[in-house]
């Protein structure tokens, strides 16, 4: 018997509970991806350095249970906590996706110890310390999605002028993301990543800046730029179960401009 087309067609994520980190900006990747778990029926947890409360309230409006966490989570102990706290809300964890991360405009001659050291820990040693204290829940379940936020900036060709620590950092998440794979896959825990390039957020500086729009645009395939929405539902697929067999991979979000050799030698 043909279901009725009448009949709502189950969620991806029904069920599911989610920590996304970094998602406390109003008009970033990390707001999309939280909203968008919650449309397909997980429960998420924001945290964040900031306050995410504006954030887990409209997660809230689609349905599904949220709260906020502040903390710096390249500090093992809040990211145990963000961790702890997730499975004694929502009773588990299923999903853990990294996506903190900051950037800093300077010259490799003048960068100090200090920029390298909070760049270094924010986008890559708190995706460790994260995703370690997940798997250790979801390894007991045998059960779990960890997904990364990296940057096309994390390839050889990809490495943006004047953010030496940025795409070290992003470089770091690519092979991360790829040990984790290996070392969880026996425990069914899947661990891949994503690469944007070009979306309009704040980071991008993009946001206001009609001419800078207009100008990068004509250097991508697609003819536009991406917006966080488009690396959300790339995110959804890959954590949950249509991905099942998906593991140790990264995905490319980039309208087709990886291949641009502008974009590759540093001129946009």
């Amino acid at each position: 018997m043909e279901r009725s087309l009448r009949q709502p067609l189950s969620m991806l994520l029904e069920g599911k509970s989610a920590v996304v980190t970094g998602a406390a900006g109003t008009k970033g990747i990390g707001r999309a991806i939280a909203l968008e778990l919650a449309r397909e029926g997980a429960d998420v947890l924001i945290a964040d350095v900031k306050q995410g409360k504006e954030v887990a309230n409209e997660v809230r409006s689609i349905g599904r249970r949220s709260i906020a966490v502040v903390g710096d989570l390249s500090d093992r102990r809040l990211a145990e906590a963000m961790i702890e706290t997730c499975v004694r809300e929502f009773g588990k964890i299923d999903i853990l996706v990294n996506n903190v991360g900051i950037a800093l405009s300077k010259d490799f001659l003048d960068l100090t110890e200090d920029d390298w050291d909070k760049v270094i820990d924010v986008n890559l040693k708190s995706f460790f310390l994260c995703s370690q204290a997940a798997a250790r829940k979801m390894v007991k379940r045998r059960y779990g999605r960890i997904l990364n936020i990296s940057s096309i900036s994390g390839y050889q060709w990809g490495a943006l002028h004047k953010q030496t620590p940025y795409n070290v950092s992003k470089a770091g998440v690519l092979l991360l993301t790829r040990s984790m794979a290996l070392d969880l896959a026996p425990f069914n825990i899947t661990v891949n990543a994503v690469a944007p390039a070009y979306i309009k957020t704040e980071m991008s500086g993009v946001l206001g800046d009609r001419e800078l729009e207009v100008n990068v645009a004509k250097l991508i395939p697609c003819s536009r730029w991406g917006v966080p929405e488009d690396v959300a539902h790339a995110v959804t697929y890959l954590v949950s179960d249509k991905a099942d067999f998906v593991t140790g991979t990264t995905l490319c979000i980039d309208g087709g401009s990886a291949g641009d050799i502008k974009h590759a030698i540093g001129l946009t």
